[in-house]
């Protein structure tokens, strides 16, 4: 039944408002599984035109392959843009948000703790490398 509104709020996806935009993308890609929408997550994720949409694409791609993700071209896609994410952002709640989302894809949890967190300290740069290296 709720399918029937898809081709709707698809059309939000490209909306004004950050809120909205997000809302669709999470609704589409993380709730109803709408994986045609891998690289527009992931380029909302690196580009996308303020703070608040670029996290919650990280957001999505995080929950959405919670657990893992068994197609290796998927996820090198989605790691190596939650990496490059990690390495971009200075906003301390945001690189938790993408090392949370990186964890979870790889072990299936994640314990973060804000306290102390350091980006350099915290996280295990060493078994990120292989999406690292790729993109330069």
């Amino acid at each position: 039944m709720l399918f029937q509104h898809e081709p709707a709020i698809r059309a939000l996806i490209d909306h004004s408002d950050s809120l909205i935009r997000s809302e669709a993308l999470k609704r589409l890609y993380h709730m109803w599984g709408r994986d045609d929408l891998l690289g527009q997550v992931c380029e909302t994720a690196l580009n996308g035109p303020d703070e608040f949409i670029r996290s919650e694409a990280v957001s999505a791609l995080g929950l959405r392959h919670m657990g893992g993700i068994e197609d290796p071209a998927t996820k090198f896609q989605v790691m190596s843009t939650l990496v490059r994410f990690l390495r971009k952002t200075d906003y301390a709640p945001d690189q938790m948000r993408a090392y949370d989302a990186i964890l979870t894809i790889l072990d299936g949890k994640a314990n973060l703790s804000e306290y102390g967190w350091n980006r350099e300290t915290r996280v295990d740069w060493e078994r990120l490398l292989p999406y690292e290296q790729a993109i330069g």
